[in-house]
């Protein structure tokens, strides 16, 4: 008689009730999904019951991309692409551009390159996960253009810094324009390193580009005693195989392999000035090539650094051709009309500047009608047309008063992006649906995220021309001031009159709301409003301008943010010149 283990009964008795439990398990789930797939056989079984469950999740954030192309249908690379909400990128040398993780809402991108124009000018966009076909066409409409992206180095971006011992980065310890420029090298002795310290962007230069400028301002400094003994690195070598045992700073041209092209700059100096270089890069049309600047460190005796700001490169083609219309509204006196709203019959839409002209460029061939229009004025004629090419220039017209008061500003209400003039900054100003008085816009100034805080001006203005027999002149805005920023730290000093608004930038301290009025040149000539509010309310303000009959002044909004504490806003739509004239 065999005796069995009692320890081996145990596991027969275990393995048999777990066989009967999966069996259970197998025929309620086979019951289950036969009542589910009858219970939606008139939709979609199949999708239902094979669902994944991050599919069922709520939406968080998404990637927004598109591709920038020209006409030929060929990559633009290099173009700034921005939302309404602050984020920027750059497309890549395929001409596409990409932002992730995006939250669930609304944008309105914009693309914008000098030389350039862009169509659509902007595309608004709802997000739902994934939007990957927000392209935009991109035509030329000079002669030049630029094919640096952030070469003023105000931004963070386009350029790409090899992670090193001692990697290059952007910097405001220098700068040669604006407030940020781009370092090389070590500056703290302390940190004195065996290192080299680069960055790079690529250029592409058509084949039948009639000339490539290159520019660029470099300030070197260096600690090293010993004179300069390295020899240049010969054409066609390979970055990585160039060896050093000095400081020195340098720019290369590369090509798509990283082997050296030409040596632009080979120094190492000490000037701690800030030095122009130009070079014409035509040799190499036809082609794409990286420009590499850098600075090596031996980690011996002194240090080296050099910093690099305003790089361009301007490319041109003499070859290149647009169609032109252009003309000049002005009153029966010869004085010109700013303000006045030109569109034609294929849509497009322009205004007049302060001194009544109006263009639009890079047509296609054919005729246009061209219509001006601007509350309480007639024309004469009422519209007119054109056909191109030729350039057809001097096509005017003369302005009537037909009421006793006029409205001078166009997109009063910021519907459209015409008219306002929004000077370029490290966080420019911008329409934005966020909030509206009337409508469904409005412009913000200043920044709106607490975390893009930094050191920047945020303006807008629009010029006017106030007649000189100007009984009445009313300026009559909306704002919707926020501010974050604590209410101990002060409201900064008022500027000086008849100062240079650009010159009023480094003494500030403090967040700030403005407007001011500037004359043609723009220097200070009133100052209307300059406080710091929290009201987050839509409030009315009325400003009697009648002192200006006669003259240009630019009604310049803006909110300034000193990158600490807090954030600062306003918000501001509906802004009316009304101006009255006997």
């Amino acid at each position: 008689m065999i005796t069995r283990p009692k320890n081996i009964k145990l596991a027969g008795i275990v393995m048999l009730i777990a066989l009967i439990f999966m069996l259970a398990l197998s025929q309620a789930g086979m019951a289950g999904r036969n009542t589910q797939v009858s219970d939606i056989q008139a939709e979609e079984p199949t999708y239902q019951l094979l669902m994944p469950l991050a599919f069922m999740r709520g939406y968080v954030s998404g990637t927004l991309k598109g591709t920038v192309l020209d006409v030929n249908g060929q990559p633009i690379p290099r173009v700034t692409v921005a939302t309404n909400d602050g984020r920027y990128t750059y497309t890549d040398e395929d001409g596409v551009y990409t932002f992730t993780k995006v939250p669930k809402g609304t944008y309105v991108i914009s693309a914008t390159k000098y030389g350039y124009d862009f169509l659509p000018e902007r595309r608004t966009v709802e997000m739902s996960r994934f939007s990957d076909q927000e392209n935009f066409d991109a035509n030329i409409t000079t002669q030049c253009y630029e094919d640096i992206a952030n070469g003023d180095f105000e931004l963070i971006g386009a350029w790409t810094i090899p992670g090193t011992r001692y990697s290059a980065g952007y910097s405001q310890l220098q700068a040669n324009s604006g407030v940020q420029s781009m370092r090389t090298g070590i500056v703290d002795p302390a940190m004195n390193r065996f290192s080299y310290s680069d960055f790079r962007q690529a250029v592409t230069i058509p084949y039948n580009a009639t000339s490539a400028i290159l520019r660029f301002w470099n300030y070197p400094t260096s600690g090293e005693p010993t004179p300069l003994v390295a020899a240049k690195p010969e054409a066609g070598m390979r970055l990585n195989d160039i060896n050093l045992s000095v400081d020195v700073q340098y720019l290369l041209i590369l090509d798509p392999y990283y082997n050296i092209l030409e040596t632009i700059l080979w120094q190492r100096e000490n000037t701690q000035t800030w030095t122009l270089v130009e070079r014409n890069l035509i040799g190499y049309a036809g082609r794409t090539i990286y420009l590499q600047f850098g600075t090596f460190n031996n980690g011996w005796n002194g240090i080296t650094s050099m910093y690099i700001d305003d790089v361009s490169v301007e490319i041109c083609d003499h070859s290149v051709t647009t169609n032109t219309i252009a003309g000049k509204v002005t009153y029966s006196d010869g004085v010109p009309v700013s303000g006045v709203t030109l569109s034609t019959n294929t849509g497009l839409v322009t205004s007049t500047d302060s001194a009544g002209n109006y263009s639009f460029t890079n047509l296609a061939a054919g005729t246009y009608t061209i219509t001006p229009s601007k509350p309480g004025v007639s024309f004469t004629p009422a519209s007119l047309t054109a056909t191109v090419p030729p350039n057809q220039i001097g096509q005017n017209f003369i302005a009537t008063l037909s009421a006793a008061c006029y409205q001078e500003f166009a997109n009063n209400d910021m519907e459209t992006n015409a008219a306002w003039d929004i000077p370029i900054t490290v966080y420019s100003a911008g329409y934005t649906n966020v909030a509206a008085n009337s409508g469904s816009r409005s412009m913000r100034t200043g920044i709106d995220i607490p975390e893009h805080n930094r050191y920047s001006y945020s303006s807008f203005r629009q010029t006017a021309i106030i007649p000189v027999t100007a009984a009445r002149v009313t300026l009559d805005y909306w704002m919707y001031p926020v501010s974050s920023e604590l209410t101990s730290v002060a409201v900064p000093e008022e500027p000086q009159m008849w100062a240079f608004f650009e010159e009023i930038g480094s003494t500030l301290a403090g967040d700030v709301q403005y407007l001011l009025i500037l004359n043609q040149y723009n220097q200070i000539v009133e100052r209307i409003m300059w406080e710091r509010t929290n009201t987050q309310v839509w409030t009315n303000r009325i400003v009697d301008l009648s002192d200006y009959a006669g003259k240009i002044i630019k009604t310049h909004f803006g909110t300034y943010n000193d990158g600490w504490s807090g954030i600062t806003t306003n918000y501001v739509d509906d802004v009316y010149l009304e101006i009255c004239v006997p």
